[in-house]
């Protein structure tokens, strides 16, 4: 099997399958793997994350943890992962574009997704310990002032760069956008109807004033100007990460296009 383009599912990463990897990534040497431990980690909607503890047979330098992410078990998840094109776009922001954004993300040893367009895995450096926020919560000013900042540099580090406008992959983000904007008055109109009891009138009355701005709204996401993360929330930035070594790293590449950038971390 050759651990570059392999995609084996949770349960067939094995001793033998991350050894190959890490050392195809020169991530290990001559050390083997001899006993490996998973534990679930994160909540993802789309994918289902694990954190792999490893035990060498000699003392080494290597990391003994690490993150890998899957596509999700969940049927309706994963089916939305495939046709959104939200998974190969995850793979390819890792395989093509993260050593070239000046944007803290983490570091990831092994991405390869599966022609069915749906299996994956993303094997990534551990970050803990870390810190995230409570989303409901939201971020301090200057916690959300970390965050633009990174948000300001992939915008920057990508601004009009034309060769980016020609990755096919970039415009999954965009079309599901587009979609999403059409049917925004047939949204509002029948979101009522299921979950006005969870709304104040007040708010369902502002979302209405939207409608006549949908157009134009669809325009801006959709010039092409920069890289947009297009979910950049709390949940999917890391503070403090590596015990404080790493001030903040944003996480989930999955919406990642090539439109107009927007942030959303309060």
């Amino acid at each position: 099997m050759d651990p570059i383009s392999a995609v084996p599912p949770v349960d067939a990463v094995d001793a033998a399958w991350l050894g190959a990897v890490l050392r195809e990534a020169g991530r290990i040497g001559a050390e083997q793997i001899v006993d490996i431990q998973r534990a679930a980690c994160g909540v993802g909607q789309l994918a289902d994350s694990f954190r792999y503890t490893v035990r060498y047979d000699r003392p080494t330098a290597a990391a003994t943890t690490w993150v890998a992410k899957f596509a999700s078990r969940d049927a309706t998840s994963r089916e939305f992962g495939r046709s959104s094109g939200y998974y190969r776009s995850e793979i390819g922001f890792y395989r093509e574009l993260a050593s070239r954004v000046p944007v803290s993300v983490p570091v990831a040893v092994h991405a390869a997704l599966d022609a069915n367009q749906t299996d994956f895995v993303l094997l990534m450096e551990d970050l803990a310990p870390a810190r995230q926020v409570d989303q409901l919560d939201g971020c301090s000013a200057d916690e959300s002032a970390r965050v633009l900042e990174q948000a300001a540099a992939l915008h920057a580090g990508s601004w009009h760069a034309a060769e980016l406008a020609a990755v096919d992959w970039l415009q999954s983000p965009l079309t599901i956008f587009s979609h999403a904007t059409d049917a925004f008055a047939d949204i509002v109109q029948r979101f009522p109807e299921r979950c006005g009891d969870l709304v104040p009138d007040q708010d369902l009355q502002e979302a209405a004033k939207l409608i006549a701005h949908a157009e134009r709204w669809k325009q801006v996401f959709s010039t092409p100007q920069c890289l947009w993360h297009s979910d950049l929330r709390a949940d999917n930035v890391m503070f403090e990460a590596c015990g404080g070594q790493r001030p903040v790293v944003i996480l989930d590449w999955q919406g990642l296009g090539y439109g107009l950038g927007t942030v959303d971390v309060a």
